[in-house]
Parts: C-alpha cells; sequence; structure tokens
C-alpha cells in the first residue's frame, strides 16, 4: 500500500487509499489491525511476525516522510497560536494572576485594572503624553466645571476659605455618542420588552457574544448614576464605601434606606434577586439630561477629580445589572465579577482566566483619534506616523496564563509576547549596567532591537513600627531613639541590589519621587540616614547607629531590664516565593548589627491583615501605591484619624502627632502652592524625626518591547493606553519565523536513529525466531 501525507491548518494527517480520505495520524493503529499484509508462506509464526515487523518499518518510514515534509512546509513548530493569528494586529500579552474581580463596584487591584481600563470609560482619563501632571476628558465632553457653594447652597468664589466651602458641585457634560458593546442584557424585542429577563426557554450560553440576540444603546446620565448607587448597596460591598460616605452628599442616607429596603426584602440580597436601585435617590446627584448630571460633595476635596479616572465611576446599564441577577447565570459564570459591559475601545469576549482572556475592537466605540504629542517630549517625532489615526490601533488583544516566570520570559524573545516585564531569573541574561550605574541591554537583546523603558513606581514600601507597642512605639525619647538608631542600621540601597536587581529607589520620606511634595538632590535627603557626598546620598556609618542606639537605653542592643539581647518581633507575611528565606536572614543580620535579635513570625497573609487589624504586629513591611498623583495619598497614611487600629483606616502603624494632623488638615485639600509645599516639608521633617516608618524604598519597572511595537509610554496612572499601542504585523511575522526555524537536521537524525535501534531490534527478532523454528522441526 501506498501512503501519502500532508501539513493542514497546522495539523497533521494522511491519505487512506483503501477509503480515498484523508484520514488523522492519530489513527495509524488502523494499520496494525486492518492493513497487516501477510507474507507468502502463513503456515509458520515466523513468516507472520516478519509481515508485522514490515509493516511497523513502514509506519516509522512514513514518520520519517511526514517530519521531511514538516520541516520543509511549517511556519514554526513551536508556536502557541494559530499561524493566522500573526497575520493580524492581535497585541500578545501574559498575565501571571487571574484577576479577583472585573466588578467596577469592586475591583480594586492592578490585576482587574489591566482589563477593565481597557474596556470601561470613566468621565476622565490622565493625558496620555502627560499622565501625572493633567487630566483629559474620556466619556465627558471637557473637564468638569467645577462651584463652590456655602452652607446656604449659595455660589462663592474659588478662593474662599476652605472653611467657607460646605459644598463642591461638579457639573459634568457627557459626550452623546457613548455606546456600549453588543450584550444579551441590552436586547429588546420589538415590542420594546427586555428579550432575556425573564430567562425563559433559552439555552445559557458561553461566550456573551454566542447569544442569539445581541443589543446596544446609549450610555446615558442615569447609568453614571446608577453605578454610583451600586457603590452603596449591600450586595456589592465596594472597597470605597467609606469615602463615598465621607464626601458625597447624601450619600449615607441612601445607604441607609436600601438597607431598610433589604431587611424587609431579604430576598433581593440572594445573587439570583433583582435589587433594583433605580427608585432610591441620592441628594448630591442631580440628572439633568442624557448628557448632563452633577455631583455634590460635602466641603472641599480637591482630590476627587482623579478618582473620576477610575473604574468605579463608569456608566452601568441597570439591564444588565438585572440580566446577571437570574437563576443559572452565576454558575455559569455570567456575572458581574466575569463579565464586565463598558463603552471603551474593547469588549471582552473569552474569558477564561485559568488559560486565556480575549479582548476585541468595540464595534460601538465611539471615533477617538490619536492625539498630536507635545513638541517638548523627547522621542515626539516617532509618534508621528500615528497622530490622526482613530483608535483603537489593535484589533484585538489576547492575554495568556503564565504563572511561572521563566516560560514566559522565553515565549517573549521567541517572539510569542509583544511586551515583557523582566524577572530576577533573567534579569542578568537581559540588562547589564554601565560604569555610572544606568542599565543597558545585553549584546543579545540589542540584537533583537529590543527597546528599554524604565521609571520609578508611585509606591512605598517601608518598615513600620506599630505605635502602640510598648517597646517600639510611643513618643517617648528612649522609643524614638530606638526606632531612629533602625532607621539607621538598616542598608537599604544593598537590599535592593541583592533582592531586586537593583530596581528600587531608596525613600527619603513618605512621598515618591516622580510627584509632585517631593525634593530631588540634597534637599530631598533624610538627614537623620543619609549625607549629600559628590552628587549622591551616602548612608552614615553603622557607628551612628549604635550612637544612637546607647542613647536610647540599650548599648549594644542589650535590653536592660533582661541584661540580654533586645528581642523584637517582626511580622510578614509569607508568599512562599524561593528568596524569603534569604530575605529574612539579610533583615536578622541588619539588625545584629546593632546587637539586637529578630524574631520572625510568618503568618498567612488573612492572619497578618487580621493581627493588624488588632494592633497586635510590633515590626512589620507594608506597602502602597497612589490612587492619584498627589502627595496626599501618601501623607493620609501617617494621619492620627485614619489609625487603623481605632479607626479602620490605612494608617497601620497607628501613628499620632497632633501637630502632623493640623497641618495634614491645613494642606490636604490647597492647591499646589509654594504654601502648600512648606507645610509638606514641614510634616516630612516631624515623620523623619518621630521615624513610626523606616521609609524604605520606591519600585521601578523595567519593560521590554519588540520592535515591532510602537513607542512606549510606561502609565503609572490609569491604564487604559493599549489603544494608543500600534505594531507592524509584517515585521513580527517575519521575526518570529527567523528566530525559530526549525532544526531539520536535529528531527532527521533523531528519526533516522529510531528507523536504525528498529530496524536491529527486528533483526535480532528474526534471527531467534529462526532459530527457535530450526530447532522445534529438528529431530
Amino acid at each position: 500500500m501506498k501512503i501519502h501525507h500532508r501539513m493542514m491548518q497546522s495539523k497533521i494527517s494522511w491519505i487512506d487509499p483503501t477509503l480515498n480520505a484523508s484520514r488523522p495520524i492519530e489513527d495509524f493503529h488502523y494499520l496494525l489491525t486492518d492493513s497487516c499484509i501477510e507474507c507468502d508462506n502463513p503456515t509458520t509464526q515466523l513468516f507472520k511476525d516478519c509481515s508485522t515487523m514490515r509493516t511497523q518499518i513502514r509506519i516509522v518510514c512514513m514518520i520519517l516522510c511526514t517530519l521531511v515534509t514538516a520541516c520543509s512546509t511549517a511556519w514554526v513548530w513551536n508556536s502557541p497560536y494559530p499561524k493566522e493569528w500573526f497575520n493580524r494586529a492581535i497585541y500578545f500579552s501574559a498575565f501571571s494572576t487571574p484577576p479577583k474581580t472585573l466588578d467596577t463596584a469592586r475591583a480594586y487591584a492592578s490585576d482587574s485594572f489591566v482589563f477593565l481600563t481597557q474596556i470601561v470609560e470613566p468621565p476622565l482619563q490622565y493625558d496620555y503624553f502627560q499622565p501625572t501632571q493633567s487630566l483629559k476628558p474620556l466619556a465627558a465632553q471637557t473637564l468638569p466645571q467645577i462651584q463652590y457653594l456655602d452652607a446656604q447652597h449659595h455660589p462663592i468664589p474659588a478662593s474662599s476659605p476652605l472653611n467657607k466651602i460646605a459644598y463642591t458641585v461638579y457639573d459634568i457634560h457627557l459626550r452623546p455618542d457613548l455606546y456600549y458593546a453588543p450584550h444579551p442584557g441590552l436586547a429588546y424585542t420589538d415590542e420594546g420588552q427586555l428579550r432575556y429577563r425573564p430567562l425563559k426557554n433559552t439555552s445559557i450560553l458561553t461566550p456573551l457574544t454566542a447569544w442569539p440576540h445581541l443589543g446596544t444603546r446609549q450610555a446615558t446620565a442615569e447609568d453614571f448614576v446608577y453605578q454610583i448607587k451600586r457603590l452603596g448597596s449591600p450586595k456589592t460591598l465596594s472597597p470605597i464605601f467609606s469615602m463615598m460616605a465621607t464626601h458625597l452628599d447624601g450619600f449615607e442616607a441612601y445607604t441607609r434606606a436600601v438597607q431598610h429596603w433589604t431587611q424587609t426584602h431579604p430576598n433581593t440580597l440572594k445573587p439570583d434577586h433583582f435589587l433594583d436601585l433605580r427608585p432610591f435617590n441620592i441628594s448630591g446627584l442631580k440628572v439633568h439630561s442624557n448628557t448632563h448630571y452633577t455631583l455634590q460633595l460635602k466641603g472641599h476635596y480637591p482630590q476627587f477629580i482623579y478618582w473620576l479616572t477610575l473604574p468605579f465611576f463608569s456608566p452601568t446599564p441597570w439591564e444588565v445589572d438585572a440580566f446577571y441577577a437570574q437563576k443559572g447565570l452565576t454558575e455559569h459564570h455570567l456575572d458581574w465579577n466575569w463579565q464586565p459591559i463598558g463603552t471603551g475601545p474593547y469588549q471582552l469576549t473569552l474569558n477564561n482566566p485559568n488559560r486565556l482572556m480575549k479582548l476585541e475592537k468595540n464595534p460601538h466605540f465611539h471615533v477617538e483619534h490619536f492625539p498630536n504629542p507635545p513638541p517638548t517630549l523627547p522621542n515626539a517625532a516617532a509618534f508621528k506616523p500615528y497622530v490622526g489615526q482613530r483608535l483603537p490601533l489593535i484589533d484585538t488583544v489576547i492575554f495568556t496564563l503564565e504563572k511561572e516566570t521563566i516560560p514566559r520570559w522565553h515565549k517573549f524573545l521567541q517572539g510569542y509576547y509583544d511586551r515583557s516585564g523582566i524577572s530576577a531569573d533573567s534579569f542578568d541574561s537581559a540588562i547589564t549596567l554601565t560604569p555610572q550605574g544606568q542599565p543597558i541591554l545585553t549584546p543579545a537583546l540589542k540584537k533583537q532591537h529590543l527597546t528599554l523603558n524604565t521609571s520609578v513606581n508611585p509606591d512605598i514600601y517601608y518598615l513600620g513600627f506599630n505605635m502602640l507597642d510598648p517597646v517600639v512605639g510611643g513618643t517617648s525619647l528612649r522609643a524614638k531613639r530606638l526606632r531612629q538608631a533602625i532607621s539607621m542600621a538598616i542598608d537599604y540601597q544593598a537590599y535592593i541590589q541583592l533582592f531586586m536587581n537593583g530596581r528600587g529607589h531608596v525613600a527619603q520620606g513618605p512621598i515618591p519621587p516622580t510627584l509632585w511634595g517631593s525634593h530631588p538632590g540634597a534637599q530631598g535627603i533624610n538627614p537623620l540616614i543619609y549625607a549629600w557626598v559628590n552628587g549622591q546620598a551616602v548612608q552614615h556609618p553603622i557607628e551612628a547607629a549604635q550612637q544612637r542606639l546607647t542613647e536610647a537605653g540599650y548599648p549594644g542592643g542589650i535590653d536592660p531590664k533582661t541584661q540580654r539581647p533586645l528581642i523584637l518581633n517582626y511580622d510578614v507575611a509569607t508568599s512562599g516565593q524561593p528568596d524569603d528565606k534569604a530575605r529574612l536572614a539579610w533583615m536578622r543580620a541588619q539588625f545584629k548589627r546593632l546587637g539586637i535579635v529578630l524574631q520572625i513570625r510568618g503568618t498567612h497573609y488573612n492572619r497578618f491583615q487580621q493581627k493588624a487589624r488588632q494592633g497586635q504586629l510590633q515590626l512589620f513591611n507594608w506597602g502602597w501605591s497612589a490612587d492619584y498623583p498627589d502627595p496626599e495619598n501618601f501623607l493620609a497614611l501617617l494621619y492620627g484619624p485614619n489609625g487603623q487600629v481605632h479607626h479602620h483606616g490605612t494608617n497601620t502603624a497607628n501613628y499620632h502627632n497632633p501637630h502632623y494632623d493640623r497641618l495634614f488638615e491645613q494642606m490636604r485639600n490647597m492647591p499646589n502652592t509654594p504654601k502648600r509645599q512648606a507645610i509638606i516639608d514641614a510634616m516630612v521633617q516631624i515623620v523623619r524625626n518621630d521615624a513610626p516608618w523606616l521609609f524604605g524604598l520606591h519600585s521601578k519597572t523595567f519593560t521590554l518591547s519588540h520592535a515591532w511595537l510602537s513607542p512606549t509610554l510606561l502609565h503609572t496612572f490609569g491604564g487604559g493606553a493599549l489603544k494608543y499601542t500600534a505594531l507592524n504585523v509584517r515585521q513580527r511575522h517575519n521575526a518570529i519565523a527567523q528566530w525559530n526555524r526549525p532544526h531539520y537536521s536535529t528531527a532527521l537524525g533523531l528519526t533516522a536513529g529510531l528507523i536504525l535501534a528498529m530496524g536491529c531490534a527486528a533483526l535480532n527478532i528474526i534471527q531467534r525466531q529462526r532459530r527457535a523454528a530450526t530447532s522445534s522441526i529438528s529431530p
């Protein structure tokens, strides 16, 4: 029999001449059953075995032929995607942790914002070219008009004393061309009834785009108001509930009314029952038309405008809220946690967070064009080819789950991911440092024409002292000197080099260096710990820390009460990372330089949080990433009324200094003026002296991009910049084909070796069977 083969759509198949049809290669067992060719003399087992052996050899030859043809016709063998995907404008990325929720009223983590900021549109967005300096309209037509009112609701000038401003009104006018991505919850019948509420004899399908009828409509001011109501719903449990209750006029009364309703109608709290929020009103929210609404805040809170860039304030159609509140949908992952809806450039068409998530262009996305870069931008010319093009520039975005960093890194180098960070395992092979300490690409990566972008993140990771603790806390001179000595002893610059590959910036105070309110150079250093020498911050020698410890009453680290080394407890949330042990050993060694014994108390994260809420920590690590680009966001972490134990706030150190608190209350609502800067400087000096934190570090982001991508701007705020990304499909296709060429000689050599081994085995079997047959017929 004659066997042919061919490669079709990356799947090997072969031609069965007995059927004159193509069969999958997995059906090779067919040859071993129906198609064994008998030898001429069937009277002996020998020749039957010979026949079977011939068949097996033919199969191996066929596999060899298949490999030869595959080598000559295949694009690349190791591609994780179908070849045709690379002929389209698809952006390939990866994620390491599935998003906890995609509910715009609950999502408050970066793993969720990666997706939501491509799907939904709040009123405002950060300027693409100047993200830390200015805001631009997104769903809004213009920036909000802000009006100030006195206690009698009379307009007053913006220059009025802050204690005279009783209310602040944000007047928001929306774009008239905001339309939702297609969704079955918005499908109406010709009679104007919701087609899928209630569900009647309808198969529940996933994904949502598979439903027979999909609908859309204009996003109105009522939808923006409905979403704000969801922030106070007992079914939602929004993380910004307390912020809204503090600032939005009428929000607390609204939540009490909803809670009273749910107490008398408890079924509405069940997942498959609709809690309709439309009848409940918030006095601080007014809808004036389909494209016009106002928010009224209590007092003066200028940072609120930054909140209007977050998904919390994007529109929600009540019909979709009602659609998801139906029996059977949650079981199929059809709810707010899995299936958001928005008016943004993309819609989520596939959500399998254990494997792949897919965004596709929203067919109803409004007209938006690539902006003109400011002439002061260093690489402004590189953006010129895209100016005026309609957004988004990419049709589809595919995110693949990659829990391990090494496979993700290798796929990036092979061209299968368009952009990547750099893990600690891969750092030395990717980055080298100049004599001046500047990171540059290694020669191997330069050959691939990669681009490196770096930025200091608006965050802080610090070692905190529980100010309620009897040993390290309090305002006594002894406790203050102890905290200062520890702050002076720990070398965070060494920590950054050892455990972060240099991807960090030593913190000199609570405010990141990229935000207004911090100071560069010698003016910005913490003089308690550093001196400015030859243009850089140099940490004081360990002897200075030891002297400060003696002043605290612990000479050589000896506790005068026990006459033994002072023992301090260091609480950590164990993550299970391989280098956790090394990090903790390093921290012990830092304290040992003072003669202090550091006792590690590792717990799971939930237990760690519980201990923080109950004030059971002594020393601990904590971090904070900015919600918005204002120093108030970080200085509030040390504001007394935000203490975690007594007020359930974000002040995890439970620090309280009346002078600092008064300055904070004076500063927080001021515009960025020299007067505000002077107050901030005074506040920073207070906390440097009191040392409730050991100001650790600000992290740095290193991002690599392939040459086929448009220029990259790292955005630490917002996150909806994917719509500005473009790629050269042909350039990527050619690069992947070049970087992933099959090694034909290796494949053919292995196959030839297999045939030789089988041939030797076959000869050995034949010889043994001949000897057995000869001996059986001998007299």
